[in-house]
This record gives C-alpha cells, structure tokens and sequence, in this order.
C-alpha cells in the first residue's frame, strides 16, 4: 500500500504492475493536482502531488485506489460533522473521478489515536469494506477484520532479512532479546513495531510460562 499522494507513486504503480504485483494507493483528495504540501514536508524540496490524469493511470494498470480522507485529516481529533465530510466525502470525489467503487480508508496517521471507533458506522454506511491503520504488523486469522494492521516497509539489509521478517518470527526473536536485555541488531533497518500482547507472550515464554 502506499498513503498519500506524491507523482512518484505513478513510476512505482508502473514497476509494480510490470512484475504483475498487486498494491492499494490511498489518496487525500484535496491534495490531488494542487501544489498543497504536506506539513512534513515543508521544510524539504518539493514533491509533487499526482494528477487525477495520474491517478486514472494508476487505476488503469490495475490498481486499487482507496481514500486517505479529504484533507489528510486526523480522524482520531475531528468532530462527527467534520469525520462524516472526510470519510463519506473523499469516497464519493474519488469514485466520480474513477468510475468505480472506492472499498477501502487507509485513515491519516495510522496510529492508536488516530482515528475513533465511533466512525465505524459512519464508515460502513457510506459503503466501506473496512479501513486500514499503520501499526499492528500482520493480519493474522480471527483479528477483527473492521481496522486492518499494517506493517511499514523500511530498508532491509538482505532478502534473507526480508524474507524473515514477512514470518512474523523477527517481532517474536526480538521482544525475547529485549527481555533479555540485549540490544537489537539492525536498529535502523528493520521495523521494530510488535504488539504488547507479542512482547508480554514472548517475556512469559522467556519465564517458562504458558
């Protein structure tokens, strides 16, 4: 998945689908063919937001295109008034650009407090299947299927580093060093994110518990 709407996910969407591999972009309406900047960014060299002549590309090669709200809002923050506008608003502006039903919110920020469980409703009324955070890690069987975990993509050091990670064993193998005490190998490269529940169950198996 990628989030937001910078004109390098066009290359991207095109290398992509070159190799025949699925993704999901997420796009804040109100940024798209504008010079709007991301406060983030603002202090870096310009990126450019993609065009909806670039997003029509993107649809076209395949991809999914989902919404990340109207004005990159943080859905955790807003009022009802203002929640309904970017959830209900961003699907309906995407879908008469698109042509085709918009199924997923990837919600601004991702995290914890980041968006309301009060807005479940309101994002199923107005035709979502479910909607995406940024944190968690992976999707596993019988997880509540309303908010999806993602697992962010930063560098890794091999394909064998990779290829690991997409176990799930590096969150197991690391909560127990860190109950060790031990420090951490690759502390920039690999994410270090994993549940509370992973943490506490490798610390007890640590134990000997069960």
């Amino acid at each position: 998945t990628f989030d937001d709407c910078y004109r390098d996910n066009l290359p991207a969407a095109r290398v992509l689908a070159e190799h025949g591999l699925p993704a999901t972009f997420f796009i804040p309406t109100a940024y798209v063919g504008t010079d709007h900047v991301f406060p983030w960014d603002r202090n870096l060299k310009r990126m450019p937001n993609l065009t909806w002549d670039e997003v029509r590309d993107m649809h076209r090669l395949g991809f999914e295109i989902g919404s990340h709200t109207v004005t990159h809002a943080n859905l955790g923050a807003v009022t009802a008034e203002q929640a309904e506008r970017e959830i209900v608003d961003s699907k309906a502006i995407l879908e008469e650009h698109l042509g085709n039903r918009v199924r997923w919110l990837a919600y601004p920020f991702g995290g914890v407090n980041n968006f309301r469980r009060d807005w479940l409703p309101l994002m199923k009324q107005a035709g979502y299947e479910g909607c995406v955070s940024a944190y968690g890690g992976f999707v596993y069987p019988g997880m509540d299927t309303d908010i999806l975990p993602r697992q962010a993509a930063t560098g890794f050091g091999s394909e064998l580093s990779l290829e690991v990670f997409l176990t799930g064993s590096l969150a197991w193998y690391y909560a127990c060093k860190r109950c060790m005490g031990l420090s951490v190998p690759w502390q920039t490269s690999v994410p270090q994110e994993e549940s509370p529940e992973g943490t506490s169950a490798a610390c007890s198996l640590m134990r000997g518990g069960r």
